[in-house]
């Protein structure tokens, strides 16, 4: 059986129709899937290059396939280039295909066509929409109407989903709630087999050169919080730390950062390496560090936290999303307290025994996320997004549907409207209508939680 599998990422297509991404989600994250499934098809934004960059990985290819949609950035792009992004997710499965959502925007191209088709899904809550579009994370007039609007839609895939898969263990099960009858599991992104964790925890002595910092993450947008830290660092360096800011990643708004830490930059406070080429040469760059710093203001869970942890590394960040899951309060701050995480990090710098602490705590609760306890849940739940798409293309559902109809009197409704099962569906034409109203009580009763 094929899946098909939504990703937000915007990849890039050389000509000759092999696909590329410049950062993470290659070709070896998708394989995963392969575990229950004959062949991944990956839904999502591609651009056209003449060819790739030395540093892009590949995405296609050995048992992956890339389904285009048509490249766009922002709410606005996708406003405008919304028809034609609908055209080509129609084609994008069939009836006999597995569909897992990953949220985004091509999550929401493929769910009315879902909806019209009663075609069961899968979805795996990644990130958290209402922190992403919270001010100060997206610069943007549209920003509240695109928070409202995202959150909506999220409760609603989650409502509708014959399984859900979420990345933390309760902090977004609590904002979308699964459908009762659906099955659940939670499991990070991340994947870190043997050779991602330090042999040992580390031990602090006091130091006499610069306490190094550094911060992994997308300067795409800016709810990573970037800016919080170079301010942080600034009022560090104003109160006597002798400390350096590694920042690795890139995106548009790099030059805002670099702006912002010009002054800093000069006196070899805060350096910008851009993107590194592959998980070992980030690796490198946090067992060269003192201090992971992790200012976001909005996350699922962090998976760069995990990594961070897994080498042994003391980290603090911020409450965003699931963080306090992999944390303790004494070593987080609010998001956006440029103070706060000023006063966090001189603590840690002062006090080793501290950072043994975190150390030893951060490399025992990093186990946690092996490759190999992830990979048990997430077949768990590509087993069961497998059975219900099984007995969907087989009939079954429809044959369960037609029974329960017959046996069931759907009592009149003075709106108007039809009523189905425990949910009320509102007629409206076309696809959005479809999309906004649609409650699969029936799929979800009959491919819903084992």
């Amino acid at each position: 059986m094929r899946v098909v599998v939504t990703s937000d990422r915007r990849y890039f297509a050389d000509a000759g129709g092999r696909v590329w991404t410049a950062s993470i989600f290659d070709r070896a994250f998708f394989q995963r899937y392969l575990s229950e499934f004959d062949e991944v098809r990956v839904v999502a934004r591609a651009g056209r290059v003449d060819a790739p960059q030395d540093d892009w990985k590949r995405v296609d290819g050995n048992g992956v396939t890339v389904h285009a949609l048509p490249y766009f950035v922002g709410p606005v792009g996708f406003a405008r280039r919304s028809p034609q992004a609908l055209m080509a997710a129609a084609k994008a499965f069939s009836p006999g295909d597995a569909v897992i959502l990953r949220g985004g925007s091509p999550s929401l191209c493929l769910k009315p066509f879902l909806a019209l088709r009663r075609h069961p899904y899968g979805l795996e809550v990644v990130g958290d929409p209402f922190d992403v579009f919270a001010p100060g994370s997206v610069q943007h007039r549209l920003a509240g109407l695109a928070r409202w609007w995202s959150c909506l839609e999220l409760r609603r895939r989650a409502t509708d989903a014959c399984a859900v898969a979420y990345v933390t263990e309760r902090h977004l099960q609590r904002r979308y709630p699964p459908n009762p009858r659906a099955f659940t599991t939670h499991y990070s992104s991340a994947d870190l087999t043997e050779a991602a964790y330090a042999a040992a925890p580390r031990r602090h002595q006091a130091k006499t050169g610069p306490f190094r910092l550094v911060a992994v993450g997308s300067m795409e947008q800016r709810y990573k919080g970037y800016d919080v830290l170079v301010e942080a660092v600034r009022e560090c360096v104003a109160a006597g730390s002798d400390l350096t800011l590694t920042l690795v990643g890139d995106g548009k708004h790099r030059p805002e950062f670099e702006s912002l830490a010009v002054g800093l930059s000069a006196n070899g406070r805060v350096t910008f390496t851009g993107e590194l080429p592959g998980d070992e040469a980030v690796r490198r760059v946090l067992a060269d560090s003192d201090l992971f710093v992790h200012p976001s203001r909005a996350e699922g869970l962090p998976r760069v936290v995990i990594e961070a942890m897994a080498q042994a590394l003391p980290c603090v960040a911020s409450t965003a999303g699931g963080t306090s899951e992999l944390l303790p309060a004494e070593d987080m701050v609010a998001p956006g307290d440029k103070t706060g995480l000023a006063e966090r990090i001189r603590a840690v710098q002062r006090d080793p025994a501290r950072m043994d602490r975190m150390s030893e705590r951060n490399l025992t609760r990093a186990r946690q996320y092996h490759r190999l306890v992830l990979q048990a849940r997430r077949d768990a739940f590509f087993r069961h997004v497998r059975r219900c798409t099984e007995e969907y293309a087989s009939g079954g559902c429809k044959r369960r549907r037609a029974a329960r109809a017959a046996t069931t009197q759907l009592p009149a409704s003075p709106s108007g409207s039809e009523t189905r099962g425990s949910y009320r569906q509102t007629p409206r034409p076309g696809i959005a209508g479809a999309a906004a109203h649609w409650k699969p009580d029936s799929m979800n009763s009959t491919c819903g939680g084992a």
